[in-house]
């Protein structure tokens, strides 16, 4: 992803684009945040918005506060097309996300705000 981003902020930056709009939602952040802490040993956070100093950019994530269940209900209410995701990172059965995917559905039967209260408890760090 970070591969991606780089050549796409160099392409931004050649066409004089300063905004960057990503789909990421809530539980894109939540579930990045428990992977940082799990696996990397540390409390990074995919920020809702952030400038990017390097390339000159502002950085957007409008879907931040949304949950990933809403967006595929709102989707489909508008008999919008989904396209399939094949990414291995993702949806293979040893991908580390798809376990914190997981491991949140599974505390969500306890605590159905589990992915807000979790959101909330990190919002100081963006």
């Amino acid at each position: 992803a970070r591969v991606r981003r780089g050549l796409l902020y160099k392409e931004m930056k050649a066409q004089n684009i300063n905004k960057l709009v990503l789909g990421h939602h809530k539980d894109d952040i939540v579930e990045t945040f428990l992977l940082n802490i799990f696996y990397q040993g540390n409390m990074g956070v995919m920020k809702p918005a952030y400038n990017s100093e390097e390339y000159g950019l502002r950085v957007i994530r409008p879907l931040a506060y949304v949950e990933e269940k809403e967006i595929i209900k709102y989707t489909k209410k508008l008999k919008l097309p989904i396209l399939p995701n094949d990414c291995p990172y993702e949806t293979s059965e040893n991908s580390k996300r798809l376990k914190m995917k997981k491991m949140i559905e599974e505390l969500s039967k306890d605590s159905p705000n589990i992915r807000s209260v979790i959101l909330n408890s990190i919002k100081g760090l963006f």
